[in-house]
């Protein structure tokens, strides 16, 4: 068994309404309601289960552009994918920017650090939860990832973040 360790991530996430939010450097952003996928990575001490436990708790200090969103009571969070693999964050947000058909970034979410890929956030044009996961998956394989793991966001939530050492 392995540690979830270091990585990038998919968090895949339904607004129920149409939104309007105040995210620091970018001043207003509007979200219509719909399906949506964050894409992020977690290299840090915490790695991937300390950081997307973060995502996953309403309640938090808001610290990136994503806190402003899944703090929302109107945003649920359906899936987490998680990749093991290192520079995936912004090799799998140009995939999603070329694929215009599946995707629709929302401008500078989440890349203020990635001036190549100008957003990590994207509505998906999906009507369900299966088909956004779909769209989600198979642009991971038009980049060549084969090895992805799929989880609730529940997994995350119970574990504290000193429990980031759990074993899969």
């Amino acid at each position: 068994m392995k540690k979830i360790g270091k990585g990038s991530y998919s968090i895949i996430f339904k607004l129920i309404i149409n939104k309007k939010l105040e995210v620091g450097t970018l001043k207003t952003t509007f979200l219509s309601r719909g399906f949506y996928v964050y894409n992020g990575s977690a290299y840090g001490s915490g790695g991937l289960m300390s950081r997307i436990k973060h995502h996953v708790e309403k309640k938090k200090r808001r610290h990136w552009h994503m806190d402003y969103v899944t703090s929302s009571s109107k945003c649920k969070i359906l899936k987490i994918i998680v990749c093991k693999k290192r520079n995936i964050e912004r090799r799998i947000s140009l995939e999603m920017l070329e694929e215009k058909d599946s995707f629709i970034g929302i401008p500078k979410f989440g890349a203020t650090d990635d001036k190549v890929s100008k957003t990590h956030l994207f509505l998906i044009r999906a009507n369900s939860e299966e088909e956004a996961l779909k769209k989600v998956k198979k642009a991971y394989k038009e980049i060549g990832v084969k090895k992805i793991y799929t989880y609730l966001p529940s997994f995350f939530a119970i574990y504290t973040n000193r429990s980031a050492n759990l074993l899969l």
